[in-house]
């Protein structure tokens, strides 16, 4: 009989558990976006939460801050590194299978 490893699952799925990372790592996965066009993206949000979750992100080495040193304004944008882009494939087949399942649960 297989075991179940729970723990391993969990550690590997805990960079995507928070509010709005799912969200900013499918809007980071078309394109870079400065701090502004994400709160923007985002109306729901409240900012200091989108800015948490763009650093644990960051923490995680999915999302790259990239400090464009301007004076002024202070540029600051957000782009995927290759570990967030290697993401997107898993995000893109567990929504393809949520929609299907949406469909044959409705049926």
């Amino acid at each position: 009989m297989a075991t179940c490893d729970a723990e391993r699952i969990l550690t590997a799925a805990e960079p995507l558990t928070g509010k709005w990372k799912l969200e900013l790592l499918s809007c980071l996965a078309s394109s870079p976006a400065r701090w502004n066009e994400l709160v923007k993206s985002f109306p729901e949000a409240a900012p200091n939460v989108l800015t948490r979750q763009l650093r644990e992100l960051e923490r995680d080495g999915l999302v790259r801050r990239v400090d464009h040193s301007s004076k002024p304004p202070k540029v600051v944008e957000y782009r995927l590194t290759e570990a967030g882009e290697q993401y997107i494939p898993f995000l893109t087949a567990v929504e393809a299978w949520h929609l299907r399942w949406q469909r044959e649960a409705a049926v």
